[in-house]
Parts: structure tokens; C-alpha cells; sequence
């Protein structure tokens, strides 16, 4: 894929959707395509949060694996979802590995290009905050659930 074939398919993205023509061309040409067969890690629990991905094809499993004997998927996400933002916002180590649930094609856009990107696009920065808004919803929620399991199951033994 190109360079033109890559700023079209990321102007698809709903996250990028709001960026210029020119901004995309130039995303495209500082990040890089990859593709990751079904099992692969596109990151490990506690790497370097030097990029982000965007998927476009195929989904991926978000999960906690740091201990071997206990992994946990915490989610599955597809096509046009962004992954890894949170630690580049951060500039922490990754907080959940991503591991290929089929065959993946993504753009891995490094760090400093994301965090340009944002900071100077207000559609792009609000349509990431959106994004993190949801996640951090969606987290939330999953954790009252696994505290109204966990009452219940106290609740039970007693």
C-alpha cells in the first residue's frame, strides 16, 4: 500500500476524519504498515509506549497477561480502532499487551507524529478524547460488574 492508499484508508478513520488532506499524507508517510498473524503480539504488557496503532483489517484482543497461569482478555476491538494512545498521553509503559485474534493489518504511527497530529488538529483532539472517554466508561462499567459479581458471590459463601 502506498502512501495515497494509506491517507485514504486513515481519513476513514472516524478518530482521524477530521484531519486535512495534507496532515494524513504526512501521517502515512512517518508511520508504517504492518501486519501480524493471528497469535502475534503487536505489544507486550509493559513495553515502551513509543506509537500507536490503528487497525484496519482484523481484530485484536486487549489482555492482561502477566501472569502466565491467569491471562485475561479485557476486550476485543477491529477494524478502525486506535490502541496504545494512553501510554503515549502518559509516557508510561504499555498497561495490557495486544495480541492478534486473526490475521491484522495495522498502521503503527510513532509517538511524537501522534502527539504533533493531536495537538495541532482541535477535530482530531476532541474526537480522541471521545475515544478515551468511552474507554474509560466502558472501564468503569466493568468494574462495577465485577464488583456486583463479587458481592454476590461473598454474599453467597456467608
Amino acid at each position: 500500500m502506498d502512501i495515497y492508499q494509506n491517507a485514504e484508508q486513515l481519513k476513514q478513520i472516524p478518530l482521524l476524519s477530521g484531519s486535512d488532506t495534507a496532515q494524513l499524507k504526512l501521517l502515512a508517510f512517518t508511520s508504517e504498515a504492518l501486519e501480524f498473524n493471528s497469535g502475534e503480539y503487536l505489544f507486550k504488557l509493559n513495553d515502551h509506549s513509543d506509537s500507536v496503532y490503528v487497525i484496519l483489517e482484523g481484530e485484536v484482543d486487549i489482555v492482561r497477561d502477566n501472569d502466565p497461569s491467569n491471562v485475561v482478555i479485557l476486550a476485543t476491538v477491529g477494524k478502525n480502532n486506535l490502541l496504545g494512545e494512553m501510554g503515549v498521553f502518559m509516557d508510561l509503559p504499555r498497561n495490557a499487551s495486544i495480541i492478534a485474534r486473526e490475521p491484522v493489518k495495522t498502521l503503527k504511527i510513532p509517538a511524537n507524529r501522534f502527539l504533533k497530529l493531536v495537538s495541532e488538529s482541535p477535530a482530531t483532539a476532541l474526537e480522541v478524547m471521545r475515544q478515551l472517554s468511552m474507554k474509560i466508561s466502558s472501564t468503569s462499567d466493568m468494574a462495577i460488574g465485577l464488583n456486583n459479581e463479587l458481592r454476590k458471590l461473598r454474599e453467597q459463601q456467608n
